[in-house]
């Protein structure tokens, strides 16, 4: 299908402001804070793209060599954090919205006071679900049948864990990322519909807000209505943007175009809404990827301010469509969707060395001479924004381990979060935990 597409334009040229950033400082730097949150004490040159699981957050720190501090912030989707030592250039980059934005220089003694002045003077407020969100426990289960598992949580709720919300993320129609947005009805394979409804109604019932998984990033070309013209990004060289690859089922999907999304997805909320009545959402990928500017196939241009508040504008129409402020969380969980979303998983990635191998991705290559993590989204978005977990559980994935678990969710004490209903008795260390996290959600 690709190989026989044919875009009906040459010229693709928007213009524009390609890249802003501040100019050299005249000190170095000796520690930069950003992301979710890490520290980078005296770090060789590096980038930073924007996104859930790197620079997550639109404002950076800097401590300056002669004792000053600086956060420097934007309120657009930045591109990037640059740093080149040898030049003294530590700055966020924006572009394409460049004309119309803000960039807030603040100094103070140190960069935690700062924050604190970014926090309160960027205009941002809580979305309607934070409150409801705001220091739960969630099972982010990934598999099992709908039956057994609505016993196995009926088992963890008569035990009182219902200061809880639950996602399901296996259950779309043709199986987990493959053929969407066809995703309804639920998949057969976990169980029948009223059992589905079953588990949904416990959850209601215990007082449990229970979230389905759902993706409108990827379209795969074998489901109904795709098109190259009508509904995929394009690069600016003429060619479709490609999106993830399902290898197990060796399907490639390519990237929505953000004004284009609503007609699928309300098709799809609006089934799932009269014939389940889940009471929060969650849509992959999209605080995990920066809001992306693309072309369509007839040379339009869109910016990454479009797709940003395109999605925000979807994430409050499925909250109102599903009512009672139902919670709204995606992805890692960068910070350009406040105030329309309400939370994400956690994914806070350190610092490091990357392992070999395809996963070598889950640190953040920087060569410094210490790192450490530290509380950094938290600072300036802790009640307004729900981050949940502390990062990926699976020990066997390169450059995470249960340590990196316990450690960061010690540190900035998000909600807990546990991969399986099994999983949930907690031992003394996870019961501390949760009792910090329900003193800082209070």
């Amino acid at each position: 299908m690709h190989s026989s597409f044919h875009p009906s334009f040459f010229c693709r040229k928007v213009v524009q402001l390609e890249d802003v950033a501040a100019g050299p400082w005249s000190e170095t730097v000796r520690r930069v804070y950003a992301g979710p949150g890490n520290v980078i004490c005296k770090p060789e040159a590096f980038r930073l793209g924007f996104g859930g699981h790197r620079l997550a957050t639109s404002f950076v720190g800097f401590d300056f060599a002669g004792g000053l501090s600086l956060v420097q912030a934007v309120d657009v989707p930045p591109t990037r954090l640059e740093v080149r030592p040898a030049d003294r250039h530590y700055s966020l980059h924006v572009a394409h919205d460049s004309t119309t934005s803000a960039i807030t220089f603040i100094p103070d003694e140190n960069v935690w006071s700062a924050a604190k002045v970014w926090r309160d003077t960027n205009g941002l407020v809580a979305a309607g679900g934070v409150r409801k969100a705001s220091g739960r426990f969630v099972f982010d289960l990934w598999g099992g049948h709908y039956g057994s598992s609505t016993e196995s949580l009926r088992t963890a709720f008569r035990y009182g864990l219902t200061d809880a919300m639950v996602i399901w993320h296996n259950w779309q129609r043709w199986g987990y990322d493959y053929r969407l947005p066809d995703i309804y009805p639920p998949n057969s394979k976990y169980g029948t519909l009223e059992e589905m409804r079953q588990l949904i109604r416990l959850c209601k019932d215990s007082g449990v807000p229970f979230g389905l998984h759902d993706n409108y990033i990827d379209f795969y070309p074998d489901a109904d209505d795709f098109s190259y013209e009508k509904n995929i990004a394009f690069n600016q060289s003429g060619s479709p943007v490609k999106a993830w690859l399902n290898e197990g089922r060796d399907a490639r999907s390519y990237r929505y175009r953000s004004d284009r999304v609503a007609p699928p997805l309300k098709r799809n909320l609006k089934l799932i809404r009269e014939h389940l009545a889940p009471t929060a959402y969650f849509i992959d990928v999209w605080t995990s990827v920066r809001p992306y500017e693309y072309w369509t196939s007839d040379g339009q241009f869109f910016t990454s301010v479009s797709s940003r508040d395109t999605w925000g504008e979807l994430f409050a129409w499925i909250r109102d469509l599903l009512g009672d402020d139902a919670p709204q969380t995606s992805e890692a969980g960068h910070d350009q969707l406040i105030g329309w979303l309400d939370g994400a998983d956690t994914q806070h990635l350190r610092v490091g060395t990357p392992p070999g191998g395809r996963m070598g991705w889950m640190v953040w290559p920087i060569r410094c001479a210490d790192a450490e993590r530290i509380p950094w989204f938290d600072m300036a978005h802790h009640d307004r924004f729900i981050l949940h977990g502390a990062g990926y559980s699976d020990d066997t994935r390169p450059g995470w381990t249960r340590d990196c678990t316990v450690s960061t969710a010690t540190t900035t004490s998000p909600p807990k979060c546990s991969p399986a209903t099994r999983q949930w008795c907690p031992n003394r260390s996870d019961t501390t935990s949760s009792e910090n996290t329900g003193c800082l959600a209070n």
